[in-house]
């Protein structure tokens, strides 16, 4: 869940918990749906498949997630190193 929203951040923790529980709770009633009644007992593992599919997918495309790190620059750096404080 954090690889899926980037790991830099609270914000990308909590969307790739809301992803991956979204994509979890509704592939189990779409699949359930979709599949033919034969089938039915795979449910569970083409469910597990596909979220493995958008893992993968995510580490491939976008490995730094949804929300990526912010760099934060402190003023010092933003100045060439020099605070001003030479004293």
């Amino acid at each position: 869940m954090l690889t899926v929203g980037g790991n830099g951040n609270n914000k990308g923790a909590i969307a790739g918990t809301i992803i991956v529980w979204a994509l979890w709770t509704l592939t189990e009633s779409g699949l359930a749906a979709a599949l033919p009644p034969i089938l039915q007992k795979q449910v569970a593992t083409v469910r597990v498949v596909m979220v493995g599919l958008v893992l993968v997918l995510m580490l491939l495309y976008r490995p730094q997630g949804i929300f990526p790190e912010e760099k934060i620059i402190s003023p010092e750096a933003r100045l060439g190193g020099r605070s001003g404080n030479d004293g």
